[in-house]
């Protein structure tokens, strides 16, 4: 009878032990599993994230075309009355055979950020 304890004692170990090394492989392939999930669905955002930020490009684009048409047809209008404009840089310069060149700077349609409440209580102070 003791002879029974002892190989169902050892038997309970050796299963015990291969219960421990089972568990131990189903969790790690559960883990990849749930990596590879992850990767997947992450890489199907960026790629969707991509293809909006393409179509955001190409409206882009279309956009910057269909302003340089209307600059090149204002320019055009202007020419046809004798004057003719210059884009340098930050500066526009309206050019008239008969008269003094007008040099304007470019101003941006941005308005300055209003001062912050700290920056009102130093100089109430």
């Amino acid at each position: 009878m003791n002879d029974l304890f002892q190989n169902l004692n050892g038997l309970y170990i050796l299963f015990l032990c291969a219960a421990l090394v089972g568990a131990f492989f189903v969790g790690r392939r559960g883990r990849a599993k749930e990596i590879n999930e992850a990767s997947a669905q992450l890489n199907e955002t960026l790629d969707k994230e991509i293809e909006a930020l393409r179509r955001r490009v190409a409206d882009l684009e279309e956009d910057r075309n269909r302003q340089n048409d209307i600059l090149d047809t204002i320019r055009y209008a202007l020419r046809q009355e004798g004057l003719s404009i210059v884009i340098n840089g930050n500066f526009v310069s309206l050019i008239k055979p008969d008269a003094p060149n007008k040099i304007t700077r470019i101003r941006s349609r941005k308005k300055p950020a209003p001062p912050s409440h700290e920056e009102d209580d130093d100089q109430g102070a």
